[in-house]
């Protein structure tokens, strides 16, 4: 992913660390109502900004997870509509690291983990069994029922809450099948529906300080 240096730094900019402007780069932040994704858009060594798809209540502190599996702890300094600005409490952090998603883990779609499951409705071989999705992602998700489906197999999904979906089972361990979507979400679809199957509580706002500090400190 492209990255560039901001134009307009200053003494105080390198006070808080080089900048860098991440385009459109996903990240999950890891809340107490759930798991939702995000955009990380401006980052230093000790904060960062991100863009959410939907309103959200975020906590004082929470988990930032990147494409490689990294997970990141986070503060948050102010909150702006769907704009949000962080503190990374174990700062000054490798940000060459955060903007090459390098780490010990291969880069892959961002899951959404639901708790609790959501009920829905497994068709496989003519045969319609009551189940419940785990995780989701852009691509797939994983999805418990108490039969064995073979692997390379062709489901269909159904629950009030989703789109009907076509897939096929990847993986299988015990009765948790790992699916792969005939068709998949946008990355702003799969925010917005993870937000509406998690009812997050309402927004507030948390104003910044200042506009000059990528954090506000």
């Amino acid at each position: 992913m492209a990255e560039r240096r901001s134009k307009t730094a200053t003494t105080g900019d390198q006070r808080s660390g080089r900048r860098y402007t991440l385009l459109l780069r996903a990240g999950k932040l890891m809340l107490e109502a759930g798991e939702f994704l995000c955009l990380v858009r401006d980052v230093s060594d000790r904060g960062l900004k991100v863009r959410l798809f939907h309103p959200l209540a975020i906590d004082p502190t929470c988990e930032l997870e990147l494409g490689n599996g990294e997970r990141l702890a986070i503060e948050r300094a102010w909150q702006q509509g769907e704009q949000a600005g962080f503190r990374f409490i174990q700062a000054p952090i490798d940000i060459h690291t955060l903007i090459d998603e390098s780490g010990p883990f291969p880069k892959r779609h961002l899951r959404l983990r639901l708790d609790p499951p959501l009920p829905l409705l497994v068709t496989a071989d003519g045969l319609s069994e009551a189940g419940v999705l785990c995780d989701i992602s852009q691509h797939g998700g994983a999805v418990a029922i108490e039969r064995r489906l073979p692997i390379h197999a062709q489901v269909r999904i159904n629950a009030p809450q989703l789109p009907e979906l076509h897939a096929r089972v990847r993986w299988r361990r015990g009765g948790m099948h790992g699916l792969v979507f005939q068709q998949g979400f946008r990355l702003d679809e799969l925010a917005e529906l993870a937000w509406r199957l998690q009812e997050p509580r309402e927004v507030s706002t948390i104003a910044p300080k200042s506009e000059r500090a990528l954090t506000n400190d």
